[in-house]
């Protein structure tokens, strides 16, 4: 059995990098600037850009930490409930998949 999680799954490697990919695919999501702002926001207050800057690097800066966020930080479910207002055919697992 394969597993590709690494470390806490349900953040560092959902929550973590939900708002750089927000930007790099920024046209597919056609947020508003506003929602982006408040993405932006919490991504820093809940510390996901701060684990990027120290653990997303080479050579490691030391062990990740087992828990990584306090609070309302689930910025994944946030941005898929956004963006399937906009697309009601929005698959995370690929992106730009729209409706038929």
């Amino acid at each position: 059995m394969y597993d590709p999680c690494i470390g806490d799954c349900g953040t560092v490697q959902i929550q973590t990098p939900t708002v750089p990919m927000v930007h790099d695919l920024a046209p597919l999501f056609n947020f508003n600037a506003s929602f982006l702002q408040r993405l932006d926001d919490l991504h820093e207050s809940c510390g996901y850009a701060a684990y990027l800057d120290k653990f997303l690097t080479f050579p490691p800066s030391g062990m990740q930490p087992n828990n990584l966020t306090t609070g309302n930080c689930d910025l994944n479910d946030l941005v898929s409930e956004a963006v399937s207002a906009v697309n009601p055919c929005y698959n995370p697992y690929d992106v730009s998949q729209m409706c038929p």
